[in-house]
């Protein structure tokens, strides 16, 4: 029988996103931030910090990797998704490339719950961004 798209998502096991394709997507994403002017200004760098940790940032829109992912440079961020983003074409791709982690909204999810713990304890770095 065939697998539905939720047993697929459900099947993988979410390791750091692969260092050539989170480079070049950081390309991409410091030219957007170009385009529109982006800078940023540090209190505390995350970029020092060594170990595993959560970045928790709000939520403005669907590009809040745009803000989050290059202040974290060159750390590796694995992204906490809606479960509805991995439905979309062709950023479906990109997120199972980039090893974003799902997370079904408005209901706790043990799945993206493990996932999450599991990339904390490989020591490398989680990224959400809640709903206010």
């Amino acid at each position: 029988m065939k697998k539905t798209q939720q047993e697929k998502l459900q099947a993988r096991q979410i390791n750091p996103p692969n260092g050539l394709l989170y480079s070049g997507l950081m390309q991409i994403v410091k030219l957007l931030n170009r385009q529109i002017h982006t800078t940023f200004h540090f209190k505390a760098d995350p970029r020092q910090d060594s170990g595993p940790y959560v970045i928790i940032s709000n939520h403005a829109s669907r590009v809040d990797y745009q803000f989050t992912g290059p202040a974290c440079y060159p750390r590796k961020l694995n992204f906490v998704v809606g479960y509805n983003e991995f439905m979309r074409f062709p950023i479906c791709l990109i997120l199972k490339w980039a090893q974003a982690i799902p997370k079904k909204n408005f209901t706790p999810d043990l799945y993206c719950m493990r996932q999450m713990r599991r990339v904390i304890q490989q020591g490398d770095a989680c990224a959400l961004c809640p709903r206010a």
